[in-house]
């Protein structure tokens, strides 16, 4: 086996540990959540530099698709948890990956929207049938797509990604064209925003 075989190896071993981890993550995140003990570490941060980091790590366990970033530069800073809205963002590029065909781009961007940071996730993947759409968030949902092949994962992704991105403040939705491909956007309110709130409430 020469040294390309190897490598290629390992990174299909890396990818199934990383895709085993994830699944028990999200079974026991879901049970912290059901239980109400799961506890944000809200902080100013830079959704830019989260981004920048997250989609590298993608582009390194997803070499057979393109994975990019769009920033919009000099963004306020954002209000939350770093960890879990990484969680939230990698959640939504591994579904991305998933049904998206090999060399397929995925694209992540990042704008001002209001009070929020806006981040989202686009791909030119298989896309949802509208009708599967208002189920996609619910617990142990999860579209099969003929085309994509067999998809393995707990169907709890989504619904842990909804309730992070809401414990923040902030909202999630989808579009979705079959053929074409989805967009999931979430977004965070700024530390500005959250100030403001609370010197209000006093």
């Amino acid at each position: 086996m020469g040294t390309v075989e190897i490598q290629a190896l390992a990174g299909e071993v890396y990818n199934e540990a990383q895709r085993l981890n994830r699944m028990i993550t999200e079974m026991l995140d879901f049970d912290r959540l059901e239980a109400g003990k799961l506890r944000l570490d809200l902080k100013p941060l830079d959704i830019n530099q989260l981004v920048r980091e997250t989609v590298g790590r993608a582009a390194v366990s997803s070499p057979k698709h393109v994975i990019k970033a769009e920033l919009q530069l000099a963004l306020p800073a954002a209000f939350g948890d770093s960890d879990r809205l990484t969680q939230v963002l990698t959640n939504l590029l591994s579904n991305a990956v998933k049904y998206s065909p090999k060399g397929g781009e995925i694209c992540v961007r990042t704008r001002l929207n209001g009070g929020s940071v806006e981040v989202a996730v686009s791909d030119h993947g298989s896309g949802i049938p509208a009708e599967f759409i208002s189920r996609l968030f619910g617990r142990y949902e999860r579209y099969e797509d003929k085309h994509a092949g067999k998809i393995i994962g707990t169907g709890l992704g989504l619904a842990i990604t909804r309730q992070i991105v809401e414990m923040h403040g902030g909202r999630i939705s989808v579009d979705s064209v079959v053929g074409s491909g989805s967009e999931f956007r979430f977004t965070v309110p700024l530390a500005t925003t959250v100030a403001a709130a609370v010197t209000r409430s006093a």
